[in-house]
Order: structure tokens, then sequence, then C-alpha cells
């Protein structure tokens, strides 16, 4: 097995650095060791548990949520394939040159989406109203744009602009009187060479005594003339794809777990250690190299490989921890280090509180046999606590995790009460996995939660409002078994690392991303190396 010691390691390597890849490799493992060696499935019981209540629940879900009208529209010419989802205007939102962004839209129960004509803290009009969505277009190609419109007041004028990679290209709309205050508006452009992409709907050049305007049934399509209208694509999984998606997440789960295993037992901990701390050091160069070409920015986040900052600072602390799991704390204090650059680096401050977690639960747990090292790292990260709010705003971004007053922070109040609105409406079942947003869109409480919210920034309220009661004694139930197997292995390194992963999803929801998911996966396949009868 020597050989395959090298191929293993080089594996275990690629967790820190592309982690789907990873987990599509231990997979294959997982399943060599499940059909081939005939392994006992650990937590078998309980992993049958998570996936029969959590898709039971997408069974019964509401579907869909954004709701499908019949506006009175007709046409000689035959529909055509609308680019626009139902909830493409859930982002519609009204701008001007000094306030930027807001009066987010809300929905009206008909179907409209409501827009103010001032910004609602200044006063100041909007000079704008639109959606950032952009849909992709060929050059020499004509374009449709309509949508249906009502309005307060006496009259309401605008133009429809295509905004493209080239800027704005105003167009005079021409508007269908269709009685009882509906309106339809369409306009059509030409596509030019460099567009590439058009974003719809954009209005600008406002005009009338309106005081709020009402946008629904958005449609954009090839033609120089719009067709009747029909609902787009929906954006929203149905119930099947997302009981495949609980059923994914638990048999991913378990294959990673076994294949984990199998891949440890060969390389060794402290090789397997050595391999995920050479990958984390990979990734932490790309994340630094881009922080030096980003360095003209104010404040630079940057993303790594991941998709985003939050999940490059995760990364970090989930990584580290995992090392000092896998080969001890000499080695564990190395990846630390290097955690806390990616934390710097991505400023996420989800991602700092969840070093300080790690750094007190290694310190405690080290206590115990080093005491000198328990309490330097306890000393350590209480003295960096301590700085953070001593300088609070000085540090930017990062200086203001422990400030209720931020922005982001007030905004996750609010997106906590949309969630526990969402498991209040539908208990059992909650709203479907991955519908969040388009439920958030449609209950937004005000500006400050920004247009697009994609998830509920909390593993608990998270998993409630998407999956219900079903789905959270599902999760409860396999997670809870694993820690409670560790506990009794007095695996406490590995019960930290699921302890360190739930405080980075106290105010950010990334529990199932690659970059959380799988490492924790390999964390308690390290601990239960030698266990055949959990079940």
């Amino acid at each position: 097995m020597r050989g395959w010691a090298w191929v293993f390691g080089i594996l275990l390597g690629l967790l820190p650095v592309k982690p789907l890849w990873f987990a599509g490799g231990a997979a294959l493992v997982g399943l060599y060791a499940l059909l081939v060696r005939r392994e006992r499935p650990l937590f078998g019981r309980v992993f049958l548990a998570y996936v029969v209540l959590g898709a039971g629940g997408q069974l019964l879900a509401p579907d869909p949520l954004v709701a499908e009208l019949d506006p009175p529209w007709t046409s000689a010419r035959a529909p055509v394939v609308n680019w626009i989802p139902r909830d493409g205007l859930s982002d519609l939102r009204g701008w001007n040159p000094k306030d930027g962004a807001g009066g987010f839209a809300t929905l009206t129960p008909d179907g409209f989406w409501r827009v103010p004509r001032v910004h609602p803290r200044t006063g100041r009009p909007f000079t704008e109203v639109l959606s950032s969505r952009k849909y992709p277009v060929r050059a020499g190609e004509v374009v449709t744009e309509s949508f249906y419109f009502r309005h307060d007041g006496t009259r309401a004028g605008f133009h429809v602009s295509f905004f493209t990679a080239r800027g704005h290209h105003p167009v005079p709309v021409r508007v269908v009187e269709l009685g009882n205050g509906w309106k339809r508006a369409y306009a059509s452009y030409e596509v030019q060479p460099g567009d590439r992409w058009v974003r719809a709907v954009d209005l600008v050049r406002l005009e009338g005594d309106w005081t709020y305007l009402e946008i629904g049934y958005a449609q954009l399509e090839p033609g120089p003339a719009p067709s009747a209208y029909v609902p787009g694509s929906a954006r929203e999984d149905g119930r099947w794809a997302r009981a495949g998606w609980w059923l994914g997440t638990g048999v991913l789960g378990l294959l990673v777990l076994h294949g984990s295993r199998f891949l440890l037992g060969v390389v060794g901990l402290r090789a397997a250690g050595v391999a995920v701390l050479l990958g984390f050091l990979v990734h932490a160069g790309v994340a630094l190299e881009q922080y030096r070409a980003w360095s003209y920015a104010w404040e630079p986040r940057v993303v790594g490989w991941t998709i985003q900052p939050n999940f490059l600072g995760h990364l970090g602390v989930v990584s580290a921890a995992l090392v000092w799991v896998l080969a001890g704390s000499g080695l564990g204090a190395v990846a630390f280090g290097v955690a806390l650059g990616l934390v710097w680096l991505s400023k996420s401050r989800a991602a700092l509180v969840g070093a300080l977690a790690l750094g007190v639960g290694w310190g405690v747990t080290v206590l115990r046999v080093r005491r000198g090292l328990g309490l330097a790292l306890l000393v350590g990260v209480l003295g960096l606590a301590g700085f953070l709010v001593s300088q609070g705003g000085a540090l930017g971004r990062l200086g203001t995790v422990f400030d209720p007053s931020y922005g982001t922070t007030r905004a996750r109040l609010e997106i906590w009460g949309v969630a526990w609105r969402a498991f209040l409406e539908h208990p059992l079942t909650g709203i479907g996995v991955n519908r969040f947003e388009a439920y958030y869109a449609m209950h937004r409480p005000s500006d400050v939660g920004g247009a697009l919210v994609p998830h509920a920034h909390n593993l608990v309220l998270g998993v409630l409002a998407e999956g219900g009661a079903l789905g959270f004694l599902g999760f409860v139930v396999l997670w809870g078994s694993v820690v409670l197997a560790l506990v009794r292995r007095r695996a406490w390194p590995a019960v930290v690392l699921v302890g360190v992963a739930f405080v980075l999803n106290l105010a950010d929801y990334t529990w199932f991303a690659g970059e959380v998911y799988y490492p924790l996966w390999v964390g308690v396949a390290a601990a239960l190396r030698g266990t055949r009868g959990v079940t």
C-alpha cells in the first residue's frame, strides 16, 4: 500500500484547495470500503433517519413559492421562451447617485413588485429603477423587453435602458392600456458587438407625479415585438430535486466518512496532517497573491479558490482545526497562524469569531496535558479579543465584530426574523431547500437586509426555515449522534472541530459548503478510525 499512500496523501492535500475534488475521490474510496471490503456503515441508522426525515419533508413542502398568475394580454404571435424567471424582479429597487441603492421592492398579493419614488431614509427621488440580473445576448440579434406596470398619481413616464457591458442604452417605451390601472410597456434593442449581456429590468428618465411604481410579469425575448406573456423558467427546485439534496448530503457524508477512514489508515494521521497543511499553504499563497493584486481597492476581501470571502475565512479556520486533530499541536499551531492570516485577508467576521472559539477550545483541551501551551493559547485568544474591542472601527470590517450597530449585524437580525417567520408558516416541512432567497424577497421587512439574501445567515434558523421540524430533527439526530460518539471516545479535538464549525454558522450558513462539510467528516473519521459498531 506504500504507493497508494502517496496517492491518498495527494488526495488529502486537495481538501483545503478544492474540497469538492477531494470529496469525489474520497467518496469513491468510501464505495470501495462499503461494497468491496463490506465495512459496516458508521452511523448507518442515523444517516438513514437524516435522509428520510429531511427528504420526506421536502416532498411535502409548499410548491411553488412564487405565484403564477394569468395577466390579461393577448397576441397573435406564438409564445416564446421568457429569459426572466418568475422571481427575476425580486431584487428590484431604486437608485440615485447620492444614496445608491434603496427602496427595495415589496411583493403585492397579485404578483407586482412595488418600488417607491424616493429613498425611504433621505427622501431624495430616485433617478433609476433596476434589477441587477443579467442575461446573455449575441451581437446582431434584436431583443424585446416588456412588463406590466401600474402606479398612483396621474402619469408615469420612463425609458427602458438596455444596460450592457458597454453602458446604458435608453430606449423610449411604448405603452398599451389594459384597463383597471394595468398597463404593459415594451421596447426593443439591437444588440451591438461588445454588449455580451443585457440587464433587465432597468428604467431611467423617470417622470410623472407617482409616489410608487408597481412592476410585474417581466419578459425578455428575442424578436422586434412582444409576445404573449409566459412565465420564465422557475429558479426554484422542484420537490424531488429538493429531496435529492437531503439524500445527496447524507450519502456523500457517509461515503466521505468511510473513504476518509480508509485513507487515514493507509497514510497515517501525522502524514495526513502534513498533506492537509501543505494544501492549506498553497491556498493561502493564492489568497496572498490576490491580496497583493487587489491592494488598490479599499479594504480588499480576497476569495482564494472559493466563491466568496466568507468561504475562504471559514475554510481557513476549519482547516487549522483539522490539522490539529490529525497531527497534534505542533503542526496545528502553524495551521492556526495561517488561518489567522486568511481571516485577515478575507475580512470574514464570522471566521474571526470561529478562530477565537478554536483558540479557546484548543487551549482548554491542551491545558490538561500541556499546561504551558494551553495557558499561552488562552491568554493569546483573550488578548486578541480585547484588542479587537479596544480598536473597534480602526481595524476596518474586522473591528466591527462586536459592534451591534454595524450595518450587516443589524441586517442579520431582520434576516433571522424572516427565517423564523418562514418556519412558523410551515413548521413541519419548512419552505424548501434553497428557497430562502425567494421567500425573503417576498417578505423583506426593510432596506437593511439588502436586495438579495441567499440564506438565513444562521445554521439553526436556516435548517428550520428550509427544512422545518422534520429536517431539523434529522439534522439533530445525525450530528447529535456524531458528537455523542466523539464524547464517549474522549476525542476532544474532534469535538472542538465540530463546535467551531457550529460557531462559524451562528451568523452565516456554510455548514453544508464543501469548505466546512467535508473537513468535518475527515475529522470525525480520524477520531473513529478503529470504531466498528457505531450505528
